[in-house]
């Protein structure tokens, strides 16, 4: 999967007894991707899932030199989107289907399988990872 130039930082959902980086390194290999260009500390990461604290979309910007209203904020976490949008930063929620997640929620955008992110994506970026025949093509092959 290529990233087409965009720098891309893990809200990950590890806990305190977990690391966050070992959990960026897993999702790398699994998704075959390149390495994330940053991960959000465990601490902060929970702290805007739980508490809508804007701090850690503050320093995900600060670490990957982007201004917060050009970073596309991607979560399942109803709090973390709303922060996004009070920071005036794009956002999508990922919907899941699981008990009691709601359906909807404000955010610009919402997705609920990785096919519908990478339209999201798309959508927000200007850059398509489809070729002419509406195919992804990757360094694994097409789908």
């Amino acid at each position: 999967f290529e990233v087409r130039g965009m720098r891309r930082a893990l809200l990950s959902d590890a806990s305190a007894a977990e690391s966050a980086t070992e959990q960026a390194r897993e999702l790398t290999a699994k998704l075959q991707v390149q390495s994330w260009d940053w991960v959000v500390p465990v601490s902060a990461a929970a702290s805007l899932r739980e508490s809508g604290d804007i701090a850690a979309l503050q320093a995900a910007c600060e670490a990957l030199d982007v201004p917060l209203g050009s970073m596309l904020v991607l979560s399942a976490s109803p709090r973390a989107i709303s922060a996004a949008r009070a920071a005036q930063a794009p956002s999508c929620y990922f919907w899941r289907n699981v008990p009691d997640a709601p359906k909807r929620i404000p955010a610009d955008a919402v997705a609920s399988s990785m096919n519908e992110v990478r339209h999201r994506v798309e959508d927000f970026t200007g850059v398509t990872f489809r070729d002419a025949n509406t195919h992804i093509s990757t360094r694994y092959g097409g789908c």
